[in-house]
């Protein structure tokens, strides 16, 4: 300890604090840095609808944004029928998005969230499996929301389908 000034080498508790406040600071810079940045949800574009009346349980359906991006889906089987898995199949142009999911929801009931994530098929082309839920109406609407992250933002379009008992 230096007798004169008070002072212990430089381990003192005021001195340690102000290596915590300057480490603090640092990152907080940092992170009001990247939160301008990577740390948002990139923004969603809403460019594009799907026709209404294309069913995807009898056709492939098309949907174009307004950048010129074009995502048609389809359902390999028909008709599509509950607690029985249902390959999908997405077709994309004008873009290479890094991941493509597919969202079922219920339009005329909540069934629950229902996410499939489709796998890189090759140019263009995404697939994957899931199966909706068996409901008590003999018949139901639901749709399938195509999400697409890319860097620049995130594609989403809903696609309408049928699904019956029997």
């Amino acid at each position: 300890m230096d007798q004169g000034s008070g002072r212990s080498g430089g381990n003192s508790p005021t001195r340690h604090r102000q290596s915590w406040i300057a480490v603090a600071s640092v990152l907080a810079i940092l992170a009001t840095a990247q939160g301008c940045g990577s740390w948002r949800q990139p923004p969603i574009s809403t460019g594009s609808v799907a026709d209404p009346s294309c069913r995807i349980d009898a056709t492939a359906c098309e949907a174009v944004f307004s950048d010129g991006t074009a995502v048609s889906l389809s359902i390999e089987q028909s008709p599509p029928r509950p607690l029985e898995p249902l390959d999908f199949r997405a077709e994309v142009t004008g873009m290479v998005p890094g991941e493509v999911t597919v969202e079922l929801a219920g339009i005329t009931m909540n069934m629950g969230p229902n996410r499939i994530e489709l796998k890189y098929a090759g140019t263009g082309v995404f697939e994957g499996q899931g199966m909706v839920p068996v409901c008590i109406r003999d018949r139901m609407e639901w749709q399938a929301i195509v999400r697409m992250e890319t860097r620049v933002g995130v594609y989403e379009v809903p696609f309408r389908f049928h699904v019956s008992r029997y």
